[in-house]
């Protein structure tokens, strides 16, 4: 039997299941056991911010969700800018 089409939706790219999503991927040069210098931490932050998450759906990328945002927030050793939490 043939598999159905996945129709390219927001639901299906998050969850995976769309198989032309990708994550991109940003990396931050910091020696082990330091922590992130104020600018960069700053550029981490805005990146997201409800600012920057509305530069990244303006061209044409889906906004990255809060819970996934605070994660990766919290393991850069980056406080979380006002809007991001861990509820959806």
């Amino acid at each position: 039997s043939k598999t159905p089409p996945i129709p390219p939706d927001a639901e299906f790219a998050y969850s995976g299941k769309y198989p032309l999503s990708r994550q991109l991927l940003v990396y931050v040069g910091l020696e082990p056991g330091k922590q992130v210098d104020p600018l960069r931490a700053e550029f981490i932050r805005y990146m997201f911010s409800r600012p920057g998450q509305k530069a990244v759906a303006r061209d044409g990328y889906l906004p990255i969700q809060p819970a996934v945002a605070k994660s990766v927030l919290e393991s850069a050793g980056v406080l979380a800018p006002p809007g991001v939490s861990s509820s959806p």
